[in-house]
């Protein structure tokens, strides 16, 4: 079992370094930009990190505050009667600032 290795060992080429302009060129520009593509890497790791930092935050329960319902604490209202206090919602621009002269599809193109 040990002859095969030996005998590799011993018969194996050792490798030969062959300089070739192209392979010069490739290595100076892969060192000139090793320091901006570490600082690019860094970058993208820590968007990447946020990334799931805000996604976390944003799926994460209210930790303070009240949502108020038609005068109900969202909270405070059983999972049962949820769906049909939410219903009974719409939606209304900050301030109810609507524009009376404008049909619906004007008030909402206005803002898009």
């Amino acid at each position: 079992m040990a002859v095969p290795i030996l005998i590799h060992f011993f018969f194996r080429r050792r490798h030969r370094v062959v300089r070739w302009a192209a392979m010069d060129f490739l290595l100076a520009a892969l060192r000139k930009q090793k320091r901006r593509m570490e600082i690019e890497n860094l970058v993208l790791l820590l968007l990447r990190c946020a990334a799931i930092l805000l996604l976390a935050l944003g799926l994460a329960r209210p930790a303070a505050g009240r949502a108020l319902v038609l005068g109900r604490a969202l909270a405070d209202t059983p999972r049962a009667e949820r769906p049909a206090l939410l219903q009974r919602i719409g939606v209304v621009w900050p301030g109810g600032a609507l524009f009376p002269d404008r049909d619906v599809a004007g008030n909402v193109g206005f803002v898009l």
